[in-house]
């Protein structure tokens, strides 16, 4: 299941549910055990997204544009690891 998931959230290569059902149908006959359907898969999915998932917020800006931002500020597991442009080194800047 985490494989199948991981495939289909690959954020450069979206993968169609038609290509999925390809993917569980190969599963399906070369063996594998508890293989999921699209359904099932597509279930677990939005569940993860519903506990685990940072919601997107909608935001228009001046000029009417739409765009989503995700406050990853709240999540103590994401908060360590973003990293706030312009970083100072501790030593200082030397040259500019």
């Amino acid at each position: 299941m985490f494989l199948l998931d991981t495939i289909d959230n690959l954020p450069r290569c979206p993968i169609s549910d038609a290509l999925m059902q390809v993917f569980l149908w190969t599963l399906k006959e070369t063996g594998a055990r508890d293989v999921p359907s699209l359904y099932q898969l597509c279930q677990t999915q939005e569940k993860l997204r519903q506990t685990c998932g940072v919601p997107s917020i909608r935001c228009q800006s001046e000029l009417g544009n739409i765009f989503y931002m995700n406050d990853d500020w709240s999540n103590p597991q994401t908060q360590p690891h973003i990293h706030v442009y312009p970083e100072v080194p501790k030593d200082g800047i030397r040259e500019v």
